[in-house]
């Protein structure tokens, strides 16, 4: 497999405050790949570094060998990546398909497609997308970025806040979108989830690479150093 996203010594600062320091992380076609850690580590600054969101950045980052980290995060979005961000962030004046609509660009993934793969959705395209439950907003959010027809899907905390059964079911739409050759970048705080569905984690300890590596080498003591509150 080629790699597909490569961010190399990433650095970046909200203001004069320095978040990451020298990052580095490989994706190849066709992987899931986590970013964990505990909280304001920087993981989120570091999907938003990659969508161009983060304005104040040093290092580089390629993307199907194309230089994106000088790029504005539209153009980056049009070559192919695709964020979910934390909190949804649907159009909630707009229906669910109107959301979905909104965002198509031609690719595998269009309208019957997603009713294919959410269900949920598909019996509630008439509806205002305000009215659609917590999980319901979250599987709505996916949607109408793989409308977008990403190669790579980022999703920022998607199972957040959500009840057990429609993490499961998020978790499910995660592995059915993979087969459909759309590599995804994750963070998320289930451990046991994560190590089911990734092919790799990353591990960042204050904005710095501390681990690196597949699920079945991550040991107790490398989760009570990193990850144990």
């Amino acid at each position: 497999m080629s790699i597909l996203l490569k961010i190399d010594k990433l650095s970046a600062w909200y203001g004069d405050t320095r978040i990451l320091n020298e990052v580095d992380i490989e994706i190849k076609e066709g992987e899931i790949v986590a970013l964990i850690g505990r909280n304001g580590m920087g993981k989120t600054t570091t999907l938003h570094s990659v969508c161009g969101i983060i304005e104040k950045v040093s290092g580089k980052i390629f993307f199907n060998n194309n230089l994106i980290s000088s790029l504005p995060s539209y153009e980056i979005s049009k070559l192919g990546i695709g964020l979910v961000p934390e909190g949804r962030r649907i159009f909630s004046n707009l229906t669910v398909e109107e959301n979905l609509i909104v965002a198509f660009r031609k690719g595998y993934w269009d309208l019957n497609k997603i009713k294919q793969i959410f269900p949920r959705l598909s019996e509630r395209l008439t509806q205002m997308s305000n009215s659609l439950s917590g999980g319901e907003q979250q599987m709505l959010a996916i949607a109408r970025t793989l409308m977008t027809n990403p190669k790579l899907l980022i999703l920022d905390e998607a199972t957040e806040g959500l009840s057990p059964n429609i993490r499961n079911e998020i978790w499910t739409i995660i592995s059915q979108i993979k087969k459909k050759d759309v590599s995804i970048i994750l963070v998320d705080k289930y451990l046991n989830k994560i190590k089911k569905f990734a092919d790799k984690l990353y591990i960042l300890e204050r904005g710095e690479n501390a681990w690196n590596g597949k699920p079945s080498l991550l040991t107790d003591q490398i989760i009570k150093k990193y990850l144990s509150v």
